[in-house]
């Protein structure tokens, strides 16, 4: 995967495009997939027909308790993050190593990223979250982790990746599409008004 501060604004557009393209087909089962979680299972054709019949279009949503029983396992059954000791030398490391997990998760409040991500998994297909590492205001030399949870359709990835979990080595690129207003984007980005 291309290291993403040397990609050229262009090939980031292609990326996004070619994304886009190659996935249209699955975006729309994923679209359809959330409606049939919402109840949404008429067409708009058939819910006309089912009128001029005077029926009601009726659902019987199986899916919904399904997906929501999941979800409620996975609540219910969240572990704890624990690193583990490669040899007996490296068990106070390891240790050192769960607590700053632990710490970055709980700081994060990893709960509230982890449980729509996979929402969107077992609706969608596709969820994931971003890890961004970030220079602390006041002190240069520290760093604050920060998890953020993305959206299954803001997730773009080469649509010709090998894996599942769009390993690196398999994978061109693997991002995010991120919209905001002008003013936000000047501010974030100063250097990029050309763009």
């Amino acid at each position: 995967m291309a290291d993403s501060l040397e990609i050229d604004h262009g090939t980031l557009v292609e990326w996004v495009k070619e994304s886009e393209d190659a996935t249209e087909e699955s975006r729309a089962l994923s679209e359809k997939c959330r409606d049939y979680y919402d109840s949404k299972q008429w067409t708009d054709a058939e819910i006309k027909k089912l009128k001029t019949q005077k029926q009601a279009p009726t659902v019987s949503n199986r899916i919904k308790p399904k997906i929501d029983s999941l979800m409620g396992m996975e609540t219910g059954n969240k572990t704890t993050a624990k690193a583990f000791p490669r040899t007996q030398k490296h068990q106070k490391a390891s240790e050192a190593a769960t607590e700053a997990i632990r710490f970055v998760l709980q700081d994060n409040q990893f709960d509230q990223i982890r449980s729509p991500s996979f929402e969107n998994m077992l609706i969608e297909g596709t969820g994931g979250c971003e890890i961004i590492v970030k220079p602390d205001k006041k002190n240069d030399k520290e760093f604050k982790i920060i998890l953020n949870w993305i959206s299954w359709d803001r997730i773009i990835y080469d649509p010709h990746c090998r894996t599942k979990n769009f390993s690196p080595k398999t994978c061109r690129y693997l991002g995010q599409v991120v919209w905001m207003d002008l003013d936000e984007a000047l501010i974030e980005y100063p250097d990029g008004e050309d763009v």
